[in-house]
């Protein structure tokens, strides 16, 4: 498989992606996004307030404009993009579940100190953040934590989805693995999202 970045570059890059993607995502789907929700056909059809079910798990309305709320003004996606981007996380996640992907604590626990460095470092405003959500500061990083396990094990199960790619495609030249990835990829997020069952009431 080809290397696109040096692994200096990596290491600097990796804590600033973690603290990105964490901040933006976590309070949606440990906070806003109801994991422990179930619903069925009736459910859906008695609650208007329903924009999406993945598998067994919905959001409603509300939790998904509290997630809009977190973007800055000039950078808030639109419902499209906000809602595949929460579909595709959580397939990616319940697969990996199913395929008995795990992480260590330690793993988590070296991943949440370098999100609250880098937090730190980059001058996130936490207490901003933590006053828009309601909740206390001791709150917002216990929910980042579980938001950051969750995310290592998607990470794994992309890895994977990775070495596969390349090991069924030695002879693929470098100039064309990207695009053939990528293709690879969606098709794969589309099956998934076939498979679990997707439904979006978002129009």
């Amino acid at each position: 498989m080809p290397e696109f970045k040096s692994k200096k570059t990596m290491a600097i890059l990796i804590p600033v992606v973690i603290l990105i993607l964490g901040i933006v995502i976590f309070a949606f789907h440990n906070k806003i996004f109801n994991t422990d929700q179930k619903t069925d056909k009736a459910d859906i059809e008695k609650d208007l307030n329903i924009v999406a079910v993945i598998g067994d798990r919905k959001i409603t309305k509300t939790e998904f404009d509290n997630f809009k709320a977190l973007y800055p003004t000039d950078k808030v996606p639109s419902d499209t993009e906000l809602i595949n981007t929460t579909v595709e996380r959580e397939v990616l996640y319940q697969e990996a579940v199913k395929e008995k992907f795990s992480v260590t604590e330690d793993e988590v626990n070296k991943a949440f100190q370098q999100q609250k460095e880098a937090a730190v470092q980059y001058g996130e405003d936490i207490k901003g953040l933590v006053k828009k959500q309601n909740i206390t500061e001791e709150e917002y990083w216990k929910r980042m934590k579980n938001s950051i396990k969750k995310d290592l094990i998607i990470g794994k199960y992309k890895r994977k989805l990775k070495e596969d790619f390349s090991k069924d495609n030695p002879d693929l030249p470098s100039n064309q693995y990207p695009a053939k990835y990528k293709e690879y990829y969606n098709n794969k997020i589309e099956s998934l999202k076939k498979t679990i069952g997707v439904k979006i009431f978002i129009k």
